[in-house]
């Protein structure tokens, strides 16, 4: 009996001595790591960094941070998009940001202040998917950046907020059945920004924010799909179906209002329901 509590006990020690050896490997992999990015060494730091993921990913947030500055430095040194190496460095950008939203949960959990949310995760994610990916799919991208919209509303980061838009307007192009939603769109990520500037008491953000509606505006007006003959087409039927809708009735008005429609039938009679 005794010498099996002997063996266990060393057991025990080992994996203990085990354990802490390993988490000694990481903050060495990590400092090592983090220094090389903050010199914009990103050769160097990759093979740490990466390590320090695979085995204590949970060890510092800021190197989620650092593997995505390597890997997009990565990306933008390589012009064929279609070589293994561009996609196996785009591949691993995209199980960074999976990972980073997988274990943000934790990271908020313990206090550490500064960790976005999930959403804003996602958000990040679609952006770099869309700058990046090969070969961008609009659905995937468009699916990723309206949850990240409607879950962070006006605390949205501006670039998350253009590419929603952004993303949507090509989704008109390929599909006009998509125009209707491209307006609800517009209105909502207007609608968030709007209710951002106004909770916005420094005047410095908010001038931030309204270059962002800004920009918001000024897609839509030059998305080319929104004129008085085609707002008439698209809103038409749907204000008679939703004659006794005054949440859609009023958002109909507003961007018939807003592209100075006001003297078509569907804007008379949007505002006599």
């Amino acid at each position: 009996m005794k010498i099996k509590m002997l063996v266990a006990a060393l057991l025990l020690s080992g994996g203990v001595t085990g354990a802490f050896a390993q988490t000694d490997n990481c903050k060495a992999q990590s400092s090592i790591s983090h220094e090389a990015v903050r010199a914009g060494n990103f050769r160097d730091a990759y093979a740490p960094c990466m390590e320090v993921l695979k085995n204590c990913p949970t060890l510092r947030y800021y190197t989620f941070v650092d593997a995505q500055k390597i890997l997009v430095n990565f990306l933008g040194q390589i012009k064929d998009r279609r070589s293994a190496d561009y996609k196996k460095y785009f591949n691993e950008l995209m199980q960074v940001c999976d990972l980073r939203m997988k274990y943000i949960p934790e990271f908020i959990n313990s206090g550490m202040k500064g960790v976005p949310s999930v959403a804003d995760a996602l958000g990040a994610k679609a952006v770099d998917y869309i700058q990046y990916a090969p070969t961008p799919d609009l659905d995937t991208a468009y699916k990723w950046l309206k949850e990240s919209v409607r879950t962070e509303k006006g605390k949205s980061k501006g670039a998350v907020l253009h590419y929603f838009l952004d993303v949507s307007m090509q989704k008109v192009k390929a599909n006009v059945n998509h125009t209707d939603q491209f307006f609800q769109d517009y209105l909502e990520a207007s609608k968030y920004v709007d209710d951002a500037i106004a909770a916005e008491p420094n005047r410095q953000k908010k001038g931030v924010l309204q270059s962002i509606k800004d920009n918001l505006v000024a897609m839509f007006i030059q998305s080319g799909v929104a004129d008085c003959e085609s707002l008439q087409k698209i809103y038409g039927p749907k204000v008679k179906q939703n004659q006794k809708d005054s949440a859609f009735l009023s958002k109909t008005i507003a961007v018939l209002k807003m592209m100075k429609c006001n003297e078509s039938d569907v804007y008379f009679q949007a505002s006599d329901y």
